[in-house]
């Protein structure tokens, strides 16, 4: 069976301009395994992605976790795409950047 991958958009650290932090895509609750998992900043592909090992979960569904480096700078758009098989169209979750005042 097919079961649609959730997926959630977050920063490590809480965001302060111009301070390096990791934007996290956590995708979970998806079957079958093979997922792909992707940035864009601005629209842009992002090239070098780090991923976690996919996890096995006990309900037979796996998790995934991407991030990559970034530093806010209060006007980028990052969005993490997902591709999967039980979608038809690839997941866009955008990620606004929110500062710590």
């Amino acid at each position: 069976d097919l079961i649609h991958p959730n997926v959630q958009v977050y920063s490590y650290n809480p965001v302060v301009k111009g301070k390096k932090n990791i934007l996290h895509c956590y995708v979970d609750g998806f079957h079958p395994p093979e997922i792909k998992i992707t940035f864009q900043k601005n629209g842009v592909l992002i090239e070098k992605v780090e991923t976690t090992e996919l996890t096995f979960r006990l309900d037979w569904t796996f998790e995934l976790l991407a991030y990559i480096p970034i530093v806010p700078d209060g006007k980028s758009n990052y969005s993490c795409i997902v591709v999967h098989s039980s979608i038809t169209a690839p997941k866009n979750v955008t990620w606004g950047e929110c500062f710590a005042p």
